[in-house]
């Protein structure tokens, strides 16, 4: 299966994003998000009968926060089971049958692991059409990239305005300035278990902070190693249009 698939979007639906600008092309990796709800409706309909004993037991988290781990549980439970949050002592109490709450139990041992670092690349592209004299010498895409979009849009040119890479733990925020041109802020949410990362509040501006333009404003769920390209542009029919290339990387080491 290729890494890539393609949607358009639409402004009624995209509301998150500002209305002057029309999002002409999200690209993303979803090889986990059918599997993850199939697994979600399995464990419900294999839950245990009305007449079934329930037990309860208590998680202490020592390394990630309990309130990130209830989203890890809940989707194993059958409609007779419940989980409730301590936050002061970071305890989770789980309650169904002797089976599930086992298998919840390992997933959050899993779960909670010393936190990891990441490192998100991001790059700010324009998209265009065919080459002209007289064109900036701007840095261009890596190669790959750059012909694995041109496969999928009608764009020609993509040139590289501004790049970095940030070298974050789970749960840390950021916040880069591309020059005096745009602006990203998000919150690196933990790793799930379907291998996704998520960027909470993920928001790219036009300006510096005094008087930034919000160009997007979404929550993204990102897989490793597999590249997320996100598009803007004011209609359909523009010859241009601003790109941001995410892609992460799980590094060696923990804190």
């Amino acid at each position: 299966m290729s890494p890539w698939t393609f949607s358009a979007g639409s402004p009624r639906r995209q509301s998150a994003i500002v209305p002057r600008y029309w999002p002409v092309m999200l690209l993303l990796w979803t090889g986990t998000a059918a599997l993850a709800g199939q697994q979600a409706a399995d464990a419900r309909i294999g839950g245990p009968a009305a007449a079934e004993t329930l037990v309860t037991e208590m998680y202490v988290l020592k390394y990630r926060p309990a309130t990130g781990a209830v989203a890890e549980v809940e989707g194993l439970l059958s409609a007779h089971g419940s989980v409730e949050l301590l936050p002061r002592g970071n305890i989770l109490f789980i309650r169904d049958s002797r089976g599930i709450v086992r298998r919840a139990l390992a997933r959050l041992r899993d779960y909670d692991q010393p936190l990891r670092r990441v490192r998100l690349e991001i790059q700010i592209v324009r998209a265009g059409g065919p080459p002209t004299p007289g064109m900036p010498g701007r840095p261009q895409l890596p190669a790959e990239l750059a012909r694995r979009l041109r496969e999928l849009l009608r764009f020609e040119t993509f040139i590289l305005l501004g790049r970095t890479r940030l070298e974050m733990l789970e749960g840390e925020q950021a916040s880069y300035q591309f020059g005096g041109d745009y602006r990203v802020e998000f919150e690196l949410r933990a790793l799930n278990s379907n291998g996704q990362l998520r960027l909470q509040d993920f928001v790219v501006s036009r300006g510096r902070t005094v008087d930034s333009k919000p160009l997007i404003h979404t929550n993204l769920n990102l897989m490793l190693e597999r590249p997320m390209v996100l598009g803007l542009a004011q209609t359909e029919a523009s010859e241009q249009a601003l790109m941001v290339v995410l892609t992460t990387h799980l590094m060696d080491g923990a804190e």
